[in-house]
């Protein structure tokens, strides 16, 4: 059932992305790439490994080989998993995390980029390695998908420390989760470019009194009873506005751009 449901996600974003993308085509421009474009005049300047010495020996003014630009760029997709991604509707976090991932992963490739994928949970990791081909992405959601983060920790620390490891060259590295638990992004950002995406649920910001209730902790698993009334819920917005300041002052002293992807939200709404 669950890879029924991921299966049915990913080919409505493979239709979302066949409406966006119909009409467009890749376009290259004409810099140090590999490919030959044309003959040019040689000018002061120019590289002049690049010089085509056959002109001269036919007499012929002093010509340059022009190549199109090498413009790809490896992508990078990574997933940090926690339990609070069980929380959320009309989706569940986790889905609405799944879902962008695809996105920007399909998305990359369509572009003709390399695209690589990583998921990290507890103690452990997945990875998707560079590829342009969409069946890898396929396998990457799907196994992603077959992780539970419910009531499991991330080791933070250790998740950027072996992702660094795994980038071996500069990219396009997406960064998303709902990162209650903030992260140190300072010596990634400084390697790469990073963009973070924050999944969270419209209940988290603007929580409403339950009454008497009984909440689990989704990454603990702890149980309390409470009165959860006005003012509780009007304490733990603070907290959440808080923790978010936290979070933005983090991203911007290191210059990474972040956007918000709710649940209730299409991922195609944004702009990636």
């Amino acid at each position: 059932m669950r890879h029924d449901l991921i299966e049915k996600m990913l080919r409505r974003v493979r239709k979302e992305l066949d409406y966006i993308h119909s009409g467009m085509m890749v376009t290259r421009r004409k810099g140090e790439g590999i490919d030959f474009a044309e003959l040019v005049p040689y000018l002061p300047g120019m590289n002049a490994r690049n010089i085509y010495w056959n002109s001269l020996a036919k007499g012929g003014l002093l010509q340059s080989k022009a190549f199109f630009e090498e413009r790809e760029v490896e992508v990078c997709i990574t997933l940090f998993l926690e339990g609070s991604l069980r929380f959320g509707e009309p989706v569940e976090k986790f889905d609405k995390l799944l879902e962008c991932a695809a996105w920007i992963a399909y998305s990359a490739q369509r572009s003709g980029n390399l695209c690589s994928g990583y998921t990290f949970w507890k103690d452990s990791s997945l990875t998707m390695p560079p590829s342009k081909n969409p069946a890898s992405v396929e396998r990457f959601i799907m196994r992603s998908g077959d992780i539970d983060p419910l009531y499991t920790a991330l080791d933070m620390a250790k998740a950027l420390k072996e992702l660094e490891k795994f980038l071996r060259r500069r990219s396009l590295l997406f960064v998303a989760g709902d990162f209650l638990q903030i992260p140190d992004l300072s010596r990634l950002a400084s390697l790469h470019a990073v963009v973070a995406v924050i999944i969270r649920d419209r209940y988290e910001a603007s929580p409403e009194a339950l009454g008497e209730s009984l909440l689990i902790d989704p990454v603990s698993g702890e149980e309390a009873e409470l009165l959860f009334d006005t003012e509780t819920a009007a304490a733990y917005g603070r907290k959440y506005r808080e923790h978010d300041a936290k979070l933005h002052a983090l991203l911007r002293r290191n210059r990474i751009p972040f956007i918000y992807l709710y649940t209730d939200e299409k991922v195609a709404s944004k702009h990636f």
